[in-house]
């Protein structure tokens, strides 16, 4: 098995090393941390800048607010972004999950109403999870 990049992996990979190096944090700023309440402000402000540069929701179809890319360059990024301190997978779970659930079963007038607002992070979306008999409630 050949892990490594095809040709347009590798030119998306270069791509989007320039485009972090110019614009990823190393340290998120003064007085943010993981788990503090700042650190929703700093994620929407980061997902937003990657969404106006095209990178946010890269497998999502174009139409969508995607950028109409694959699986792979989903986990080139990833291994990009993992060498800088911005919380890119803050909103996993809406973009990751309640998304692709829309894009799969909505129908198209909901799709366009609902899918460009969560790409762009507009709307930022998560699951609820309830666990009655496991003490979660």
């Amino acid at each position: 098995m050949d892990f490594n990049d095809t040709p347009e992996l590798a030119s998306f990979r270069n791509e989007i090393r320039e485009w972090l190096a110019a614009n990823a944090r190393t340290e998120l700023p003064e007085g943010v941390k993981y788990g503090g309440e700042a650190i929703y402000a700093v994620a929407k402000e980061w997902y937003k800048k990657t969404a106006e540069a095209g990178y946010a929701c890269l497998d999502w179809p174009k139409e969508y607010g995607g950028a109409g890319l694959t699986p792979l360059h989903k986990v080139v990024w990833a291994q990009e972004v993992a060498n800088y301190a911005e919380p890119d997978s803050y909103f996993v779970i809406g973009i990751g999950n309640c998304g692709p659930a829309v894009t799969h079963f909505s129908d198209e007038k909901l799709k366009q109403r609902l899918l460009p607002r969560m790409a762009s992070a507009d709307d930022v979306w998560c699951q609820l999870f309830s666990e009655p008999s496991a003490g979660s409630d």
